[in-house]
């Protein structure tokens, strides 16, 4: 949730026992990391908050959502991502509760280890566990992929394609999605991102220049902030969020 390519390169300028744990969050941005989480270890990814403004008086917002990452083996991970707060205002009507659970699997294909280009699949299936109206009601599933590369020494490309089967009123549609995202670390501890996303279902495509940056309090520990803001109507017209990332 998720500076994917520059929290690799500060580790690396970091000269500390933790280098070999490998900690490359997939936050902040909505593209994601091709590393996996290290083999035995727990990855935890919050977002502490985030606040939606919608066209007219719509909203909505999310508190702790969370992806919980465990490495089972050299370039795989499981992940099962919680949504226990989340909530909209919608022409009036306000509703919240618990949304749906997401379960993913996440296996890196090349540049596990940071050297060098990286790329990841990652398949994931989403549960309608969402509690008074904050659930599509059905599953969901598809299959992202994921890269990374390096362009000069402190600047780096991720990028990110998708697609997936999603729920409409009880029909399944396709939803096709992706970006791109270039990061630049300033510091050992802090680097910036600016992101072009964009996502299309029912023939609407909803499209956002994401700006934001993430800030290393220890080798395993990041804290970022940002905003995506809408570029088209289906999107929302802005996007701000918190987050917190951590290595146990």
């Amino acid at each position: 949730m998720i500076a994917k390519f520059a929290a690799a390169m500060a580790l690396g300028a970091l000269a500390t026992p933790a280098l070999a744990d490998n900690f490359v969050p997939s936050r902040p941005g909505n593209t994601e990391s091709p590393i996996s989480s290290p083999t035995g270890r727990w990855q935890v990814e919050t977002e502490i908050g985030s606040y939606s403004v919608g066209h007219g008086d719509d909203r909505s917002w999310s508190a702790l959502q969370t992806n919980f990452r465990y490495g089972l083996a050299p370039g795989w991970d499981a992940q099962i991502i919680a949504s226990p707060f989340v909530g909209e205002e919608v022409g009036g009507d306000r509703a919240q509760g618990f949304g749906d659970t997401t379960l993913r699997l996440h296996h890196n294909l090349i540049g596990e280890d940071g050297n060098g280009p990286a790329f990841a699949l990652i398949g994931f299936v989403t549960l309608p566990t969402g509690t008074n109206g904050q659930s599509d009601g059905a599953v969901e599933g598809g299959v992202i992929g994921t890269g990374s590369f390096a362009v000069t020494g402190a600047d780096g490309i991720t990028y990110t394609a998708g697609a997936a089967a999603v729920s409409v009123s009880h029909e399944y549609k396709s939803d096709v999605f992706g970006g791109v995202n270039l990061t630049h670390q300033f510091t050992d501890a802090f680097s910036a991102y600016a992101e072009l996303f964009a996502d299309r279902s029912q023939g609407q495509t909803a499209t956002t220049f994401d700006i934001g940056g993430a800030f290393l309090s220890d080798a395993r520990t990041q804290w970022d902030a940002g905003v995506d803001i809408g570029l088209t109507d289906a999107a929302d017209n802005a996007r701000f969020f918190v987050g917190w990332a951590h290595l146990f």
